[in-house]
């Protein structure tokens, strides 16, 4: 079972990235559990997303542990983390592996928006999912689709470290 937490504002894609994920992992023909609690303000407000897959029922939707943390900026989580990955434009004092998804996203797209998706294809990448584009493509919104699965392979193709869970 591996548990993922997305931090970030509203506006940055959270929601729209943990449920692209949670779409993809169920056509992989895994169990998954997503919820999302939010701030009082919306656009700017602070959100998290919790997502949770295994091959095997889940038995409990809740995470006090995540085995990664995936930081987009300065929110403040409620749970802990095994591991923590944040945006290196986010100033916190937090030990993490900090990773340059707004500075890929502008370079690519000359803009921040697209660091979401980035993020998904590192997130894709270290939990070893393949990346399968057409089934993404199916899932993604179409109007900016191509662009997405653009970002979205730009993050898988960033080196990362394979996550220490081994029972996804």
């Amino acid at each position: 079972m591996v548990k993922l937490a997305i931090t970030g504002s509203g506006g940055q894609g959270i929601r729209l990235m943990g449920s692209i994920l949670a779409e993809y992992l169920m056509s992989k023909s895994l169990e998954v559990s997503a919820m999302y609690d939010y701030d009082a303000a919306m656009r700017g407000g602070g959100i998290q997303g919790y997502i949770i897959f295994s091959k095997s029922r889940i038995s409990n939707p809740i995470i006090e542990t995540a085995d990664l943390m995936l930081v987009l900026d300065k929110t403040k989580s409620k749970i802990n983390a095994k591991r923590v990955i944040m945006d290196e434009s986010v100033n916190m004092l937090l030990a993490a592996e900090k990773i340059p998804f707004s500075k890929i996203s502008e370079r690519m797209f000359s803009k921040k928006a697209m660091l979401n998706m980035v993020a998904l294809g590192f997130i894709l990448k270290i939990f070893g999912i393949g990346l399968d584009e057409s089934l993404i493509l199916a899932i993604l919104p179409e109007k900016f689709g191509n662009e997405n699965i653009a970002a979205i392979k730009a993050g898988y193709e960033l080196s990362a470290a394979p996550a220490t869970n081994k029972n996804k």
